[in-house]
């Protein structure tokens, strides 16, 4: 079976969550934060910058705006295309950035 066009709201959402998250990667690297890992991410959301294995206090204020964006983005996009579509747009953003990087995606 052919796969089916995605409708307009589901290519918006996988530009946006593109580019954020290939920025987040960017800042993560300069930080020097896993964000693979969830215990991290809440910590950057709580403003925890002792999570950083290298101190950048704008890169880090960055970072942290920008998981906050993609959580608010992830939310709008589940109430407009559905929690399956948002969640094949990450995974495949996700799986993108990972080969590019080339990390071996993990599963949990």
């Amino acid at each position: 079976m052919l796969p089916r066009t995605p409708p307009p709201a589901a290519l918006s959402f996988a530009a946006k969550f593109t580019d954020i998250d290939s920025e987040l990667v960017h800042l993560a690297a300069i930080c020097r934060v896993n964000l693979l890992d969830d215990d991290k991410v809440e910590r950057v959301i709580r403003n925890d910058e002792s999570v950083c294995g290298a101190e950048n206090h704008l890169a880090f204020g960055k970072l942290r705006e920008l998981v906050l964006l993609h959580f608010a983005v992830r939310t709008r996009a589940v109430a407009e295309i559905g929690e399956l579509q948002t969640r094949a747009i990450i995974d495949d953003v996700v799986a993108t950035i990972q080969h590019r990087l080339g990390i071996a995606r993990r599963r949990h």
